[in-house]
């Protein structure tokens, strides 16, 4: 049983939990980064039971794993003062020329 096929079948639901957290535009990027993360732990440790359990997805192993990733892309974020484009103002244009959008 590939392991990274079976974390893909539940590839939105994990989409969702990151969202959930407050990521918006980066909840790919974190769900990506979790999925090498657990491939890393998998080779290294030989743990495929950690994270397959009776045929099925340990769902609280990924959820720890997801939340502990937006933690740590959090801090690194806060460190290099980068803005998250979800709390930019959107830039629309019309007749009168670019103008600031604010988003809800």
């Amino acid at each position: 049983m590939n392991v990274l096929e079976e974390l893909g079948k539940h590839h939105n639901e994990w989409l969702r939990m990151v969202k959930s957290f407050g990521a918006k535009s980066e909840a790919e990027d974190i769900v990506q980064d979790v999925y090498l993360r657990i491939h890393k732990y998998i080779e290294k440790h030989q743990a495929h039971d950690k994270i397959i359990k009776d045929g099925k997805v340990n769902k609280p192993f990924v959820f720890i794993s997801l939340r502990n990733t937006y933690i740590m892309y959090c801090k690194d974020e806060k460190k290099r003062g980068a803005v998250c484009l979800d709390n930019l103002p959107e830039l629309r244009q019309d007749e009168e020329g670019l103008q600031y959008k604010k988003r809800k």
